[in-house]
C-alpha cells in the first residue's frame, strides 16, 4: 500500500501489489487496520500535521512495521554556492519558505532532528536518526 499525496511516476510501480491514493494523510481514512508494513514520506513530512502525523502512522503499522521519512532542508555552509540563500526569496514568495530576514540559515550539522518529537509520541519502540 502506498499513499500519495503527489503524482507518481505510475509506470515505475508495474507489477508491483501498490494501491496509490491520491489525497492528504490527514483525511485517508485507511481500510485496514495495523495491516501495512511501512508508512513512508519523502520530503513531505513536515507539512503533515504534528497532532495527526505520529499517531496516524501507528494506527495503521502492523506490529513490527516501520515509520520512515526524510526532509531535504537546505544547509547553507560559509563559503557555499550564493545560490541557495539568493533564490530564499523566491521560495518566500511561493508559500514555500521563511523570509531572507526570518531565515535560520542552518549550517551542516545544525539541522533540526525530529528524535525528541518522535520519542514523546511514546508510540514507537525503536527510533534511528
Amino acid at each position: 500500500m502506498a499513499l500519495s499525496s503527489l503524482q507518481l511516476p505510475v509506470k515505475n510501480l508495474v507489477g508491483m501489489d501498490v494501491d496509490i491514493i491520491t489525497g492528504s494523510f490527514e483525511d485517508w481514512q485507511p481500510e485496514t487496520e495495523k495491516g501495512i508494513d511501512l508508512v513512508f514520506a519523502a520530503t513531505a513530512w513536515k507539512w503533515v500535521d504534528p497532532e495527526v502525523r505520529y499517531i496516524k502512522a501507528w494506527q495503521v503499522l502492523r506490529s513490527g512495521g516501520h515509520l520512515a521519512f526524510w526532509n531535504a532542508d537546505h544547509v547553507f555552509p560559509d563559503g557555499g554556492d550564493p545560490f541557495f540563500r539568493e533564490i530564499q526569496a523566491v521560495y518566500y514568495e511561493i508559500g514555500e519558505g521563511n523570509s531572507v530576514d526570518n531565515n535560520e540559515w542552518p549550517r551542516p550539522g545544525e539541522l533540526h532532528e525530529q528524535r525528541d518529537e518522535i520519542e514523546k509520541s511514546g508510540l514507537f519502540e525503536v527510533v534511528h536518526v
